[in-house]
């Protein structure tokens, strides 16, 4: 049997295709193409998925933190505390803003350690910038009970739909980043992104929302005059098109994700080898981890009896040449460390059917003889 963890194919059957180009040919005909009617209404309506905040759609999740960072007004001079097991661009946009990352251990849940916060802060920090890995949330409020009164930035890249005690992913800092490149709970046809800001952040300072949407349209307020100098950071209509497509389903998505979970939760746990993290709030479940004694023979095993399985992510930020270059090394973040080692993520998407899941399960069991 194959069980993939790619479910693009599913994803887009004809009926829904051919729903999602009718609507583009519309946009062909209107002429509508930069910042269109499509991306208007995608804003709003993500919004109302957000608890009604603010929503600048960009060009992609990097771009996203990269402009969530700007508008709070970080730069040169500021450090800001992060994970170093998250995918490169949470750091990649620290960086590009001037910031210096600085990193700080994680937690059972494998996600940023409250406990370890307090201990990284220096009266350079300027922001904490926890990361929902594979969509799970941190626990976001102690976090900003060590942060001191600091900016708090959320990386929800992969959190669309994921909530924390009923509170929506990108709600609980003062900005949040989105990403909607494919295989993330909500996908378009290449890439896309979007910040999060409350209403009001950033007024009497030239920062906030209305900065971020004349930053990404190079500083523009009409079409002959602008107020900075910005970049073109726009998400592209025909993306938001597609995104429009998505949003009605995402909520349905993440409760049969939700399930699948559930029940890998409940069976995998009883094996000897297997370890289940942590469990907090409600997932998006863009991976589903766990963590595994032999993990590198689990996995060939899996993959060769079809179960197509990952590591996300293998080295930790930290233990990378750039990482190294900021004068960390291995032994560093022992939690971070030890869990790269052990995790391995599974299919757990809501096209799995139960036949698929139960596989998943037996061919674990059949590796570990139990």
């Amino acid at each position: 049997m194959k069980v993939s963890a790619n479910y693009l194919s599913r994803a887009f059957p004809k009926p829904v295709t051919e729903a999602i180009l009718d609507d583009i040919r519309a946009l062909v005909e209107s002429g509508d193409f930069t910042l269109g009617k499509p991306l208007q209404e995608f804003e709003r309506r993500f919004s109302q998925m957000v608890g009604g905040r603010e929503v600048i759609a960009v060009n992609s999740g990097t771009e996203a933190l990269i402009m969530a960072l700007k508008a709070l007004g970080i730069g040169p001079g500021d450090e800001v505390i992060t994970v170093p097991n998250t995918f490169y661009a949470t750091v990649g946009a620290i960086v590009a803003v001037g910031a210096t990352p600085k990193f700080c251990d994680v937690d059972a849940s494998h996600q940023m350690d409250p406990a370890q916060v307090s201990g990284a802060i220096t009266p350079e920090t300027a922001a904490i910038l926890p990361v929902w890995l594979g969509g799970m949330p941190p626990d976001l409020l102690k976090i900003r009970a060590m942060s001191k009164g600091g900016l708090m930035i959320e990386d929800s890249c992969q959190a669309v739909g994921a909530s924390l005690n009923g509170d929506s992913a990108g709600t609980f800092g003062d900005a949040a980043a989105f990403s909607f490149h494919p295989l993330k709970p909500l996908l378009v046809w290449g890439d896309g992104g979007a910040v999060v800001l409350p209403h009001g952040a950033g007024e009497g300072t030239g920062r906030g929302t209305g900065f971020l949407r004349a930053y990404r349209d190079h500083g523009k307020i009409s079409r002959d005059e602008i107020v900075m100098w910005g970049v073109n950071a726009r998400m592209h209509t025909l993306q938001c098109v597609v995104a429009l497509h998505g949003l009605p389903g995402v909520g349905e998505a993440i409760r049969k994700r939700q399930l699948v979970a559930d029940f890998l939760d409940k069976w995998l746990g009883e094996i000897d080898g297997i370890t289940i993290p942590l469990r907090r709030g409600k997932s998006s479940w863009r991976s589903y981890v766990i963590e595994a004694e032999e993990r590198d023979k689990l996995k060939d095993y899996l993959n060769a009896h079809g179960v197509e399985t990952a590591v996300h992510y293998p080295l930790c930020l930290h233990e990378q040449a750039p990482g190294r270059a900021l004068g960390y090394g291995p032994g560093d973040f022992p939690v971070a460390e030890h869990q790269a080692r052990h995790m391995l993520t599974l299919p757990c998407h809501e096209y799995l059917t139960t036949v698929e899941v139960d596989y998943i399960v037996e061919t674990v069991r059949g590796f570990y003889g139990s």
